[in-house]
C-alpha cells in the first residue's frame, strides 16, 4: 500500500511491477479532501489520474488535521467532500476508502464521534472503510465489533499489534512507540481478526508496524506470524 498517489508513486509502482509485486492500493492527499484550495496539493482530479496510471483498487483517504475535524459541521463539510471524490473515483473504477486513527472515535463535545458520523453521511456504495485494528483498540473500541459494524462497507484491514497494557490514547501524537507490535506480540486477537475479515469479505489485510527499532526484521517476524 503506497503512501502517495502522485508521481513519485508512479515511480515506485513501475520497480514494484517489475519484481513481481501487485500494487493495490494507495493514500491520497489528504489535503485534496479536507482543504482543496490549499497550494501545493495533489487534488482529486490528479489523484485520479495517478491512480488510473498505476492501475489501483483503492484509494484511501486517511488522515485529518486537528483544526479542520474541531466540530461536528466541519466534519459534515469533509464527509460531504468525501463522497464528492468517492464519486470522481468510481466514474475511474476506483474505490476510495477511509482509514481511521484513534481520533474518529473520541466523543466530539460529548456526543457525537468523527467514526459515527461518517457511518451516517458516507455514501455506502462510494466510500468504503479502511479499519485500523490498533487504532481501534488504542481508542477503548472493540476492533471485531466495528469489523461486524462496518460489514459490508469495510473492504480493508490494517494488521498491527498494541502493546499489552497500553492506555486508552485518543492523540496519535502521543503513542508511545513500544506501543507499536509486531504481529501476535500484543494484546489483540489477529486469528479472530483474520477470520472475520475473510468472512466478511475483506478485499486485503495490510501489515504495517508504524514503529520499530528494526522494521526488516518486524515484518519478517509479522509474515511468518500470518503463516
Amino acid at each position: 500500500e503506497l503512501m502517495s498517489c502522485d508521481a513519485g508513486a508512479v515511480e515506485v509502482a513501475t520497480i514494484a511491477k517489475d519484481l513481481g509485486l501487485n500494487v493495490r492500493c494507495a493514500f491520497l492527499d489528504f489535503w485534496g479532501v479536507t482543504n482543496p484550495d490549499r497550494e501545493g496539493i495533489t487534488s482529486i482530479d490528479q489523484t485520479v489520474e495517478f491512480a488510473s496510471k498505476i492501475g489501483l483498487d483503492f484509494v484511501v483517504f486517511g488522515y485529518i488535521t486537528r483544526e479542520e475535524r474541531s466540530t461536528i459541521n466541519k466534519l459534515k463539510g469533509i464527509a460531504e467532500r468525501t463522497n464528492q471524490a468517492g464519486e470522481k473515483f468510481k466514474d475511474a473504477g476506483i474505490q476510495l476508502a477511509y482509514h481511521n486513527h484513534a481520533f474518529e472515535f473520541e466523543k466530539l463535545g460529548g456526543k457525537q464521534s468523527a467514526m459515527e458520523l461518517f457511518e451516517e453521511e458516507f455514501d455506502p456504495d462510494l466510500v468504503k472503510f479502511e479499519l485500523d485494528v490498533f487504532w481501534a483498540a488504542i481508542a477503548g473500541q472493540d476492533p471485531l465489533a466495528w469489523m461486524k459494524r462496518l460489514d459490508q462497507r469495510l473492504a480493508l484491514v490494517h494488521l498491527k499489534d498494541l502493546l499489552a497494557g497500553t492506555p486508552t490514547i485518543f492523540d496519535e501524537g502521543q503513542v508511545p512507540k513500544d506501543a507499536f507490535q509486531e504481529l501476535g506480540d500484543g494484546q489483540l486477537d489477529m486469528p479472530a481478526i483474520m477470520r472475520l475479515a475473510k468472512d466478511l469479505g475483506v478485499v486485503h489485510c495490510h501489515v504495517e508496524q508504524d514503529q520499530s527499532p528494526d522494521p526488516i526484521k518486524s515484518i519478517v517476524q509479522s509474515r511468518r506470524y500470518l503463516g
